[in-house]
């Protein structure tokens, strides 16, 4: 990290409640180098919902949402994340699949997202189709955009 960052990632750490500070501080121990300390303290862009396109003539009519999103966990989607994200795809009443280049899984079938192998920098699609589809992909795009 460059010297004239410095003051604003102390600024950063600084507005931290002491247990996220400290949860902070063992990441960034364990972050093989500054740009992976930078990844930290940079907010994750916003997760901005798109309509699904049932017959691709771009009218958004295919009844769901969706959204692509980049893995930003350093350890990509492994067991803690995966389950995390397949509890919060559990809480919501729609059909929600992710799309990994090419490989498909149920959003809420812990071995199948584990089986996506989608490591940091990944790109991975959530499509949804229900009643709260648009909330469901905007909370699971923003849990995998977020490093932990």
């Amino acid at each position: 990290m460059t010297a004239a960052r410095l003051p604003d990632a102390a600024r950063a750490i600084g507005a931290l409640s002491g247990a996220e500070a400290t949860e902070l501080a063992g990441r960034a121990a364990h972050a093989d180098d500054a740009d992976a300390v930078r990844a930290l303290l940079e907010p994750a862009p916003p997760v901005t919902a798109e309509p699904l396109d049932g017959d691709g003539d771009g009218d958004g009519d295919g009844g769901g949402w969706s959204v692509t999103v980049t893995v930003a966990d350093p350890e990509g989607l492994h067991a803690r994340p995966a389950a995390q994200l397949v509890a919060t795809a559990q809480r919501f009443a729609s059909e929600i699949t992710l799309d990994v280049a090419g490989r498909r899984a149920a959003a809420k079938a812990m071995l199948a997202v584990l089986g996506l192998g989608a490591d940091r920098g990944s790109e991975v699609r959530i499509e949804a189709r229900g009643a709260d589809a648009r909330e469901a992909v905007t909370a699971l795009g923003a849990q995998l955009a977020v490093a932990p």
